[in-house]
């Protein structure tokens, strides 16, 4: 098993959840949600304890790593770590925080891994 990092992967509408950013340092899990009815490829955020949702990945982010569930190449968790605080851009966007995300894939995917996150705007570490 090898351990997959992206770097500078992007989580936003925690205000529509109730909460103005994630909190630096403390790991929340994601989730596929191939019925979610404004974006089919939606990855959602939750924290780690109780399971409550608390924001979503970034459209252009989410992209990518719904690919990695429709392959089938992570194993077990998606974890998410915030990095930073949250930057708003536009008022009407609301606030964009920068973190981590990290999951485990077999081996033999690694590869196959880098290949189709390679235009994607986040930095690809394998562990």
């Amino acid at each position: 098993m090898k351990n997959i990092i992206l770097q500078s992967v992007f989580a936003v509408g925690m205000h529509h959840y109730g909460c103005r950013m994630l909190n630096i340092g403390e790991r929340y899990k994601c989730t596929f949600e191939p019925d979610n009815m404004f974006d089919n490829n939606a990855v959602a955020i939750y924290e780690f304890e109780s399971g409550e949702k608390v924001g979503n990945l970034k459209r252009q982010d989410a992209k990518f790593i719904s690919l990695m569930f429709k392959n089938n190449f992570v194993c077990g968790d998606l974890l998410l770590k915030p990095k930073f605080e949250p930057v708003v851009r536009k008022r009407s966007i609301g606030p964009e925080q920068r973190c981590n995300l990290g999951f485990r894939c077999r081996d033999s995917d690694a590869e196959a891994i880098v290949h189709a996150l390679k235009y994607a705007a986040f930095y690809v570490k394998i562990v």
